[in-house]
Order: C-alpha cells, then sequence, then structure tokens
C-alpha cells in the first residue's frame, strides 16, 4: 500500500465521517504537535475538523497516525479524581499538576466512590496501564503478544480472540534469535504497550512486508499504546486509541503510583461483607507504575474477603529495610479497606492491611492474577503467586 493510496483512504473516511456535523471544533495546534487530545470539557468536531484533518494526512504523509484525529472520543466524568487531562496540564479548580517527581498522585485526592467512575461505552471496557487507559470491546480477552522468541518451542500459539497483553513488563524473554517478523498466521488484533521512550511518536507502520497486518502507536502519558489490526480494520485501531485518557488514579480507583508504606484504612476484619474488591497490580521502580486492574463484585468480591481473613496470621517479622522494588499487589474491598503485598523479594510476601500481617494464600495472589495481570514467579517459597495463565 503506498503513501498516495494511504493519504486517499484517509481523506475519504474524513469526509465520510464528518459529512453531517455541523459544529466547529477549531484544533488545538500544541495538541496537535504533543499527541494531546483535549479532554474537558466534550464536543462535536464538525466538518472543517475532518477537512483540516484530511490535509494534514496529505502534507505531512502520516495518513494513519493523523487519522487519529478523526474517532476520538471523550468518556469522562465529574469526579474531580477523575478528570482526564493532558499531561502536567492543571487539575479542576486550579490544583496543581500531578508531580511525579515528588512521589506521584498519592496525595493528591482520592479514588472516587463506584458510583463515580467514569463509565466506558456500552460494550467497552477499560484497561489500564500507567496513568494511561483506554476503551476496548468488552468481548477481547487477555493473552500475550508475541515476543522476540516467537520461535522458541514448543512455539507461540495464536490466540483465538482479539486480546489485551498482559502485563507485557512482567515477562521474561528467552535469549533466543527468531526473524523480527512474525508470521502472518500467527497474528491476531491485540493492544498492547511499552513505557515510552525517546522519540516515540503517534504514527502506524506495517507489521509486515505485504502492508497487510498494522500497527498503529499512540503515546498517552508515559505509555506508548500500540493496536496491531489487519490493514483493513484501521478505523477500529484508531478508535481505541482515540478513547485514551491519562488519569491520576484509573477509572476503577487504582492508583497509578505503586503506595507507600502501610494502608492507614483500617483493619480489614473489621469488614463482615464486600460487594465489591478492586485488585491492583504494580511492577518496577519506574513510576507511575500500575500495569493493570480489574474489579470482582457480589459473591466474587466476598470470597475475596473471606480468604483474607482465612490466611493464616504471617510470623516472619518485616524487613524495613528492604528497598522498594515497586512490585505490588493491592486489594481495595468497597474503597473503606484495603490490603497490600509487597512482592519485593527481599523477603517473605506478606498481605498487610496496617493492623495484621497475613501469610498469602493461593486464593490471596496467584488466583487473583488473571485478567491484564502476570507476575514472574521467583522461587517455591513464592509458588502461591504464580498467575493464572
Amino acid at each position: 500500500m503506498t503513501d498516495h493510496d494511504r493519504a486517499e483512504r484517509a481523506l475519504a473516511r474524513a469526509l465520510r465521517e464528518h459529512d453531517r456535523d455541523h459544529d466547529f471544533a477549531p484544533l488545538d495546534p500544541e495538541g496537535l504537535k504533543h499527541g494531546i487530545a483535549v479532554a474537558d470539557p466534550p464536543r462535536r468536531r464538525g466538518p472543517w475538523m475532518g477537512l483540516v484533518a484530511a490535509a494534514l494526512v496529505l502534507v505531512l504523509a502520516v495518513p494513519f497516525g493523523a487519522s487519529l484525529l478523526s474517532s476520538m472520543f471523550n468518556a469522562g466524568s465529574s469526579a474531580p479524581s477523575f478528570e482526564a487531562r493532558p499531561a502536567n496540564a492543571p487539575a479542576a479548580g486550579g490544583a496543581a499538576p500531578i508531580d511525579q517527581a515528588a512521589g506521584g498522585p498519592e496525595a493528591a485526592g482520592k479514588p472516587a466512590s463506584a458510583d463515580d467512575r467514569p463509565a466506558p461505552r456500552p460494550g467497552w471496557r477499560w484497561e489500564s496501564m500507567l496513568d494511561a487507559a483506554v476503551q476496548v470491546p468488552v468481548d477481547w480477552g487477555h493473552d500475550f503478544a508475541p515476543g522476540s522468541d516467537w520461535c522458541a518451542e514448543p512455539g507461540y500459539q495464536r490466540p483465538s480472540a482479539p486480546f489485551v497483553d498482559r502485563n507485557p513488563l512482567g515477562r521474561a524473554t528467552r535469549n533466543i534469535l527468531c526473524d523480527a517478523t512474525v508470521p502472518n498466521e500467527l497474528r491476531q488484533t491485540h493492544l498492547t504497550w511499552r513505557r515510552v521512550q525517546p522519540g516515540d511518536t503517534d504514527n502506524a507502520v506495517e507489521a509486515d512486508p505485504a502492508g497487510e497486518w498494522l500497527r498503529v502507536n499512540r503515546v498517552v502519558g508515559s505509555a506508548y499504546l500500540t493496536v496491531e489490526v489487519p490493514a483493513e480494520q484501521i478505523d477500529l485501531a484508531d478508535e481505541i486509541l482515540g478513547s485514551a485518557e491519562l488519569f491520576a488514579y484509573d477509572p476503577r480507583g487504582c492508583r497509578t503510583f505503586s503506595p507507600t508504606g502501610l494502608p492507614d484504612l483500617g483493619a480489614v476484619a473489621d469488614l463482615a461483607t464486600a460487594s465489591e474488591v478492586v485488585v491492583c497490580q504494580y511492577g518496577g521502580p519506574e513510576r507511575p507504575n500500575l500495569v493493570g486492574s480489574y474489579a470482582l463484585t457480589g459473591e466474587q468480591a466476598q470470597g475475596v474477603l473471606d480468604a483474607v481473613l482465612a490466611a493464616p496470621e504471617a510470623t516472619d517479622p518485616p524487613h524495613p529495610t528492604c528497598a522498594d522494588t515497586g512490585n505490588w499487589l493491592v486489594l481495595r474491598f468497597d474503597g473503606t479497606r484495603e490490603v497490600r503485598l509487597n512482592m519485593d523479594a527481599c523477603s517473605a510476601f506478606v498481605l498487610d492491611d496496617g493492623v495484621t500481617r497475613r501469610t498469602p494464600t493461593r486464593a490471596t495472589c496467584g488466583d487473583l492474577l488473571v485478567g491484564p495481570l502476570w507476575l514472574a514467579t521467583l522461587d517455591e517459597a513464592t509458588d502461591v503467586c504464580r498467575p493464572v495463565r
């Protein structure tokens, strides 16, 4: 597919998508330069927006990156803690932006309640990574994107359905030299991500020599998001990446920075019941370091609470001199109690609510590492935290 063909497709798509719009929303040159979408207030983009976006496509010859502009939408919330905003922009009410160097957003307000969290569009769900969150179709699963060792025995197994990559920062790659291009028969539509690196830009590149598959990329805060799709599904990639937003607390209430110290919400034993538990995983010393989250409700949430309360009290003394590696699992029950598991490998893993220290069990660790979460098992002593594949 030539640059001319791509530009022609992008122009036709921009005209088609905006032929019924009537409102005009001026473009922000600074936002375009930095790949930032103004998220508040939401507004419609009229025909001029489509034409200008198409003109950018033709002039800059970067059709797929520019086409991201045509499908951005906003699922904002009235809750200040969840206001989506460009990196380092002032928060609502003139509050100071998140100071990452000063330790992140732990003191920047509190997570919103379940009723106040930003809802995804119908048929979609939120996926979180670092300080970004993005929406994907609700029927997408979670699996592993092929790595550089895709050819190693027993060979990469193609997932049966589109998926979100499971914690790409927490997986080991075997030291084996495979061809740089994954065969198309092993490809599946998916979303993956990594930390932003110098030189990263919003763009789209061909994933195979024939141009049958594309990798559509976008910088969102600290995350570099990639959606890999067949070339004819470029609009789906645009729609997914156009939903991306920045958060201090993700849409489920997880901090984007791992916690420090012990919880101060009180003893989890004070709870007799739980209607929701939010599971947040963090990885690595570099902040922000949220690698994923999900929520359980009803009987599943109650089962996790019961399992925590049934876990035996820890006998190993704490090791306050251990360096914080940023590897945490955090359980939040109904937003009123929190249990933290520091997986720093300096000492035995311990569940801690700030009052009681408990030894993790299969039900309170490994069985919770599902969906987008993943952890490389360290040794036999931490086998109860082996993730569910």
